[in-house]
């Protein structure tokens, strides 16, 4: 249970230093009332992702295991890709986070509906997270599949946490630190993506032999 709860944090990490609607509102609201404020906004991933966790593994169920395995592989081959796109972004200087005036200005509902909408997190459960999910769940336990999804949330959010105290306090990222988040992000993209080629081309022959 405790390596799918360090897979799930490990996934969870790279996603915290990239942009996105929600996090740009997020600091956003930080810059303008303070982070103590906005802190409980960080929670609420653990509510509006729940539909699509809940979707992706709905559809996932419905496909045999062996499909589940190529997933797998196709997720590993995803991830290396993402790993690339992070390694040019450093090369370029690192992500920069630029919140524009129609994100400070935006609702929280607006937020959350533009990232319910966003098609990264239905890509993210559907090849990458949820055949994890899946797997574990059909070969141990549903609990060892949900501790995946609970080590995963927990890194997100402790990250969006993060992110609102930074903003919040100093007002920007530093340079050094945003290129040190991108570092790191690239190099857990690439391990994570190497291991899932790994274990999903394991079970893909287990499952042929």
């Amino acid at each position: 249970m405790l390596l799918f709860f360090l897979q799930g944090m490990a996934l969870a990490f790279p996603n915290i230093p990239l942009p996105s609607p929600f996090k740009l509102f997020l600091i956003s609201q930080a810059l303008q009332k303070g982070w103590r404020k906005t802190l409980p906004v960080c929670f609420a991933p653990w509510l509006t992702d729940g539909f699509i966790v809940a979707l992706a593994l709905f559809m996932l169920s419905q496909i045999p295991p062996w499909f589940v395995s190529v997933l797998r592989l196709a997720g590993g081959l995803f991830i290396l890709f993402l790993a690339w796109k992070a390694i040019l972004r450093l090369r370029q200087g690192g992500v920069r986070w630029e919140v524009s005036e129609e994100a400070a200005q935006r609702s929280f509902w607006q937020a959350v509906g533009i990232n319910i909408l966003n098609p990264n997190p239905y890509i993210l459960w559907g090849v990458v997270a949820g055949p994890i999910v899946l797997q574990a769940w059909r070969e141990q336990s549903p609990a060892v599949g949900l501790s995946f999804v609970v080590g995963f949330y927990l890194m997100f959010v402790l990250g969006l946490v993060g992110l609102t105290i930074l903003f919040g306090t100093v007002g920007q990222m530093s340079e050094r630190l945003n290129r040190a988040l991108s570092v790191l992000a690239a190099v857990a993209l690439l391990l994570f993506g190497l291991y899932q080629l790994w274990v999903g081309g394991a079970a893909f022959l287990a499952l042929m032999g």
